[in-house]
């Protein structure tokens, strides 16, 4: 779509060149917002109150629920003087209106079409060994296997490893508060490790609800509560995450995990890899540690506790408390109850 000559962006764009959205978030607020940060292919934006994130990007990092996806935008020529409105019916780029074309709005949402239970955690399994293979020395992945912490050489490196071990190793035995808070922004840049971690494991637990049937809501609740630091845009991606927003690379990987040609799971983990320098990397990470009861199937165990209505982690079959959320540690093939409140 192109809009008329009288919609060029200048100075942002070139002279012949206009700006194009591609695709628009789905979970973007109405409101008058100004740069917060830029980068070579994207720029973020807050709202007045220091609140609300919503960010253009290029078409290489792709649509997610507050993204808008543009061509021929010159991130560059961006200034802190540039102003973004969001309407109901229109977006405003310093001052040129772009009417929103409701067709080209992104779907946010976890698309995990019905699928055979045992193929899903079959495909987890190809995730997870093409992440391992793919992912950045410096990554979260260690946690999936420890061969991988020999990376880390330094003293802070090392320490910043066994708090990350130590925190997600209470969250998978059942402390979740403790172990996110231990978590919660460990590490650098502009999306911690830890908070990347946080978001994918949030995005796991809607995942396993999808699949499983089970309500995971106390659990990510309480993930969530203790996992808001001070960082606008963590706080962003783990609200998304809570409510089960993805952006293009995970949502992309998940749809076709979904399907039945497993050759394109290696492309689409590649793809989610390019994300940031470790983020891509240490999302998935929390994804699959939250997923990791999935892969129990693996030794026939859990497929037919899931189908339980009150597991137990003593024995199979037996009854487990009322009000009690299963967690799996795929690493340690054990499982823990999260006993929920009695007064909801």
């Amino acid at each position: 779509m192109r809009f008329p000559e009288n919609s060029v962006m200048s100075p942002i764009n070139s002279e012949n060149s206009v700006m194009s959205p591609i695709n628009f978030g789905d979970r973007i607020p109405t409101g008058e917002y100004s740069v917060h940060s830029k980068f070579t292919r994207a720029v973020n934006f807050t709202g007045c109150a220091g609140s609300n994130l919503v960010s253009i990007v290029d078409a290489e990092i792709g649509g997610g629920p507050i993204n808008i996806v543009v061509s021929n935008f010159d991130f560059g020529a961006v200034n802190r003087d540039f102003a973004l409105s969001v309407k109901d019916d229109c977006f405003v780029f310093n001052g040129v209106i772009v009417r929103k074309d409701r067709n080209r709005m992104y779907d946010s949402s976890i698309n995990l079409r019905k699928t055979d239970f045992d193929k899903f955690m079959s495909k987890l399994e190809l995730f997870k060994k093409n992440l391992l293979q793919e992912a950045p020395p410096k990554s979260l992945a260690f946690l999936l296997d420890s061969a991988r912490e020999s990376g880390f050489s330094c003293g802070f490196e090392n320490r910043f490893a066994g708090r990350m071990r130590q925190g997600v190793g209470e969250m998978l035995k059942g402390d979740l508060a403790e172990g996110t808070k231990k978590i919660r922004g460990l590490g650098f840049g502009l999306t911690p490790s830890g908070d990347d971690f946080l978001s994918g494991f949030l995005l796991g637990c809607n995942a396993a609800e999808k699949i499983c049937g089970r309500d995971l809501s106390r659990t990510k609740q309480t993930v969530y509560d203790n996992a808001v630091g001070d960082s606008l845009i963590s706080n962003a991606f783990l609200s998304l995450s809570l409510e089960g927003r993805v952006f293009q690379a995970f949502g992309d990987l998940l749809y076709v995990m979904a399907c039945p040609d497993e050759r394109r799971i290696k492309s689409y983990v590649e793809y989610l890899l390019r994300t940031g320098e470790t983020s891509g990397a240490d999302t998935a990470v929390g994804f699959l540690s939250a997923c990791g009861h999935l892969l129990a199937a693996k030794v026939n165990v859990l497929n037919n506790i899931l189908q339980r209505s009150s597991p137990s982690p003593k024995a199979e079959g037996s009854p487990a408390k009322a009000g009690q959320e299963l967690l799996y540690s795929g690493n340690s093939c054990k499982y823990s109850l999260i006993e929920r409140s009695t007064a909801e």
